[in-house]
Parts: structure tokens; sequence; C-alpha cells
């Protein structure tokens, strides 16, 4: 029984009533003081740090929780002393019930936590300030922490070089990114085994962590996923590896006490280092026999021209450092490798052909003409074909309308141009002008041989054809020819179909057709039906506030982007806003989280949502360009021109996401 029902015959019916107002009323006040509670509750920004001690160079995961509002990523304007990157975010809302008297009160909790990874710039003790959300115009800050930067200390026993071969290169030339890694081996370690592959045999061990910066590159460097590269180096037994990044092992232990990395480990090719490792070993202790050598490459064909630079990498752990029979003695050690950048340079403008179209590569050309035998004015079917390597998908269809030998002989219609086997193919329709065209003209195609950096005119032979005279019409199958008398039969209805007809009635028929009534009686109630439920439809629409969301979706991104300022007072914190409001109309279209998105998460997200697969990359296109914007200096890049980029495509996701159901 509760507080507020006393059993009992002595108590009067009176006393029983005042009873049950007292406990009325003390109900009613708790639940006012429940919900005096929850409307109290102030939106909570709480941040954390993995640790609380880095090297330098090294980076840190930090996590900001904003409780009980649904806000944005925070602000990290005030963040100069590190470089901050989103790796991801996940909901932490809530639901709590609560029941007094019988009487039942959910309350719902909102939040969201932000994952970030900080690099500081520089050493010594920094304070983390405190990042900034904004909820409703008011803007609130999270508590600051401290962390200690010390230098990388590798004791002498690892090396990273990072190298682009070659240097320099024009677009759509290979260039090989490598990273090279130098271990030494264990001191007492008479066996000369592989120090990473050593580790493997202790009980509980953890991989050599790389970090690259650049595992995930822009689409304009042409170095595809880091899937596609990583995954066939991945480690599936027991030799050992490095753990690179983020990615995980698959799958879960097998046994309780299973001590596997929870990362997924990558063989790098080791091998001992020999005396053509010497010159990068140099200045190190020891000779190369004392050393492991380790190799990551990855191909690049970069598309976009200027300087690409690609960040140092960091390779940390815990390494056997001696070996005493069965002890091994173990050293946390960290090393910083150093930055390298790949020039892309534009095609010479000296000795450029007038005709030359931007091809750039090496390639093949084959044309051929159907039919062969043809009358003046009938349609031709020329098609030229495009092989080899290069830019073969963005090559565009000659103009031959504008060339005199194709001129001077034929009707020139507007070429079409597809990528079909490898090949890039392109067709016209041509109609012979004269029956003395006895061939069509070779068609050539100028490009830019990359390898021997010069221009290159490809030519294919002639095509011989045979034209004919096209038959003459006789003058006098022509209605109303020159000098011909109009037909009997037209001059009969000249006046009009009803010349001679006076009664107007046999204009139409005037008799009453009961079933047009009987179906209009039907037909009204079942619209009115009709509407009122597309009414309801309507309200129910517009009361749904994930639906108001995809619906403003581009709302949204535009009003974004119509704040941002020409040119910006700050453009790399422009850039940062261009790319998160295409992600943010996407995510608000998808009905997913902004700071957790990615250039390729975001065009996936599109296509599963109906998006037209044009639009999904040029918006992912876009993207990626935004993120390389990191790996170039941003003084290179024209705001104005991204800004105006990012318009269009933000209206054509408009057109689509109307076409799908979830535009404005």
């Amino acid at each position: 029984m509760t507080g507020d029902h006393v059993a009992g015959s002595e108590r009067s019916a009176g006393g029983r009533a005042s009873r049950r107002g007292r406990g009325g009323w003390l109900a009613a006040l708790a639940l006012l003081l429940l919900a005096g509670g929850a409307a109290a509750q102030e939106p909570r920004v709480e941040c954390t740090l993995a640790r609380d001690t880095v090297f330098e160079g090294e980076a840190v995961d930090y996590e900001v929780a904003v409780l009980d509002a649904a806000a944005p990523p925070p602000d990290f304007a005030a963040f100069t002393d590190f470089d901050v990157v989103a790796i991801g975010s996940r909901d932490v809302s809530s639901s709590q019930m609560t029941i007094v008297n019988g009487r039942m009160r959910r309350e719902e909790r909102v939040g969201v936590e932000y994952r970030f990874q900080l690099t500081p710039r520089r050493g010594g003790t920094l304070t983390i300030p405190s990042p900034t959300v904004a909820v409703d115009g008011r803007t609130f800050a999270g508590n600051s922490l401290e962390l200690n930067v010390v230098p990388p200390d590798d004791k002498g026993r690892l090396r990273l070089d990072l190298r682009v071969t070659p240097a320099e290169v024009y677009p759509h030339q290979e260039a090989r990114l490598t990273l090279r890694i130098a271990v030494r081996r264990a001191a007492g370690d008479r066996q000369g085994r592989d120090p990473v592959a050593l580790l493997a045999q202790l009980e509980s061990w953890e991989p050599p962590h790389l970090r690259l910066p650049w595992a995930e590159l822009p689409a304009a460097l042409g170095a595809g996923s880091p899937d596609e590269w990583l995954a066939p180096r991945i480690e599936r037994g027991s030799q050992g590896g490095f753990a690179i990044n983020e990615f995980r092992a698959q799958g879960m232990p097998l046994l309780l006490f299973d001590h596997r990395p929870r990362h997924a480990t990558f063989d790098l090719e080791p091998r001992p280092a020999s005396q053509a490792d010497a010159d990068w070993l140099a200045g190190l202790d020891g000779a190369p026999d004392d050393w492991f050598v380790y190799r990551l490459e990855r191909t690049l064909r970069p598309t976009a021209v200027g300087r690409h630079e690609f960040a140092p990498a960091t390779l940390k752990g815990r390494f056997i450092t001696e070996l005493d029979g069965r002890r091994a003695t173990l050293d946390e050690l960290f090393h910083r490798g150093h930055a390298a950048s790949l020039l892309v340079r534009e095609p010479p403008t000296e000795g450029r052909p007038a005709d030359y179209s931007g091809a750039i590569g090496s390639f093949t050309l084959a044309a051929a003409v159907a039919p062969e035998r043809a009358r003046v004015g009938d349609p031709l079917t020329l098609t030229l074909r495009v092989g080899g390597s290069g830019n073969l998908a963005e090559l565009a269809a000659p103009d031959l309308a504008a060339r005199p030998e194709f001129a001077r002989s034929f009707r020139v219609h507007a070429g079409s141009a597809e990528s079909r086997d490898g090949e890039r193919v392109f067709t016209w329709s041509l109609r012979p002008l004269a029956e003395t065209v006895r061939a069509v003209p070779p068609i050539t195609l100028a490009w830019f041989d990359p390898v021997r950096r010069e221009y290159v005119t490809g030519s294919c032979a002639e095509l011989l054809i045979e034209v004919t005279a096209a038959p003459a019409l006789d003058p006098g199958s022509i209605v109303a020819a020159p000098g011909r008398e109009r037909p009997a039969e037209l001059q009969a209805e000249q006046d009009g179909l009803f010349a001679h007809d006076s009664d107007p009635r046999r204009l139409g028929d005037e008799s009453v057709d009961w079933r047009t009534h009987a179906v209009a009686g039907v037909a009204m109630p079942l619209l009115t039906l009709g509407l009122l439920a597309a009414h309801g439809a309507w309200r129910r629409r517009h009361a749904d506030p994930r639906g108001l969301r995809r619906r403003r979706a581009v709302v949204r991104a535009e009003e974004r982007l119509a704040a941002l300022a020409t040119p910006p007072a700050d453009r790399a914190a422009a850039l940062r806003e261009l790319r998160a409001l295409l992600l943010g109309a996407v995510a608000d279209a998808c009905d997913g989280s902004e700071a957790a998105l990615t250039a390729r998460e975001a065009g996936e997200a599109l296509l599963a949502r109906g998006v037209d697969g044009t639009t999904a990359a040029a918006l992912r296109e876009l993207v990626e360009r935004l993120d390389g914007a990191r790996f170039a200096a941003t003084e290179s890049l024209d705001f104005a021109a991204l800004r105006q980029e990012a318009a269009a495509r933000l209206a054509l996701l408009a057109r689509e996401l109307l076409r799908t159901g979830g535009a404005r």
C-alpha cells in the first residue's frame, strides 16, 4: 500500500476523502518539481582526452559530448596550437520513465558525442581551449584541458623515409608514393630475426602503430580508396605486422583470454637491410645488417595541377630492444618522419597545336564509316575509337564541322561521346553534299605525351566511300507545284468542311446522355474524400520533424552559403565551412550526422536516397577537393569559383531531392 491510502473501518468517509485530497496535492507537487527539474536542464558540453601525454607530432583522441541539446559540431576557432580532424560521432540520447502515484512521466534527453583527433603543433604543456557550441542563439563552452607534449624518442632504433618519384609529373602521369621503415634488431638476437614479427611471439602484444595522414587522399590524386590500397596487405596469420591508422581487425576474439590485437595488421614486405639502403640509413648506429626494412607503396595518377603535400607519417610502439635468453626488454619508441610533395605541372604552351583540346597520355586512333555507299544527302555514320592510357574519360568529340576538309564535302551533325570497353568512342552523322565526294578525310587528334614531354598529333587513314546522285522528284507529284492547277478535291473544301450546310445542329449532338450525369454524381464524393485524405497527409508530413529536416536540407545549406563572405577573411575556415555545409545538406536529406560523414559516405548516402548518380558523384568530387585543400596552399584556390560551384551542386541536389520526394 502507498502512504496515500489508509485502510480501517474506524475511519469516517469524510476522513478518507480528506486523506485522498492531501495525497493528490502531494502527487501534483511531485510532478511539478519533476517538471521544474527537467525544464531547468541547461545544455552541457563535456570534453575528455584519451591521454594527457603525447609525443610531438602524435595525434590524441579527443571527445566533445553535447548533452541536453541538439547542437551542430563544436567551433574550434581558438585551437591555434592543434590540428583538428573529425573522426566521427554517435548519438547519446536517452529516454527515462518515472511513475508517481500511478501516473507515468516520460523524460526524453538528447545528446551527441563528437570524436576528433588533435595533433599538437609544438611541444611543452599546452592548454586545450574550451570548444563552443551554438544552441538556439546562445553559446555554451566546454571544459579546458591540459596536454603534455614531449619530444619524440626513438633511441636511434627507428627511421621513416617518405618519397614521391618522380617528384614532378604532368596530369594523368603515374607517380609512386613510397614509405620506407627501418627498425633495428634487438640486441642479443643472434638469429637476426624480424623485430616486428618477434613481437607476435609475446603472450600479449600490440603491433607497432603507423599513422598516415595521407591514407585518404582527394580524388584529384587518383590514388583510389584506402580499402583498395591496403586490403591486399592484411596479415591473416600470426607473423606480426603494423597497425595503420584506425583500421580494425574483422570479428571478435575467439576466446576470453585471446590477446590478438584490436587493430588489423598489415604485411609491409619485411627484409633485411642491404648496402643499397645505406644512403638513407646513414647517421644511424650500426651497420645495415643490424636493421630490418619495410615498404609501403601507393600509385598516384593526379589530375589536378599544382603542388600536393603529404604530411609526415609517425610510428609508435613497444619494441624489443634487448634479448637475454628468453627474457625480453621492451621500450616504447616514437618516431616522426618528414613530409614529401608532388608537383603536377600544366602541359607547356610552347608547341601546343591549335586543335589541342586537353588530351594527356598516349593514344591510338581507329576510324570506320557505314555505309560505304550512299546517295547525296543520305546519312553516314562515322565512328572514331580512341584507345591507350591517359584521360580517356575526359576527351570530347573533335569539332569536325569546323574543319575545312569536312565542311567542303559534308554536312556534319554534332558528335556524341561515350566510354566503352576501355576506349573512348566518338560518333558523327555525315551527309555528303555532292556525288563528287570520294572519301571521308583523315581525323586528327592532338595530345600531350607526359613521358616524351611533347605534343603528338595522331591521325587515321582516309575512308573511301561511293556517293551517287539522288533521284529527282517529279514536280507533278507535288501539291500546288508551280505551273500546276490545284486538285479539284482540295478546291471542294477550301471554304470549310460545312460550307454547304445551313443547319447549325450539324455542328454537334444536342441529345442528353444520362450516363454523364451518373458518373459526375459518383465522382464528386470520391473527389471530396481524396482531397480530405491529401490534406491530412499534407498536415502529417509537415508535422514530422525528420520530414521537415529533409525538406529544408538544401535551404539550410544555401543560407549557410549566403553567409560566407567573398573574399573570406579566413580562407581556411571558409573552406571548412563550405565543406561542412555540403555535408550538412546530405546529412539533413538522409537523416544522418554531419560530423560523421566523409565524402565517400555522402556519395553513398545520396545514391541510397535515390539521387541520380551523376549528381551524387559531382557533389562527392567537390567535397573531396575541399578535403584536399589541406594538402595545398589555400592561397592558390579560387574561393569564389568554389563557392559558385557549391551553389550549382546544391541546386542540382534540390532538383533531385524534389524528384525523389524529399526536397524543400
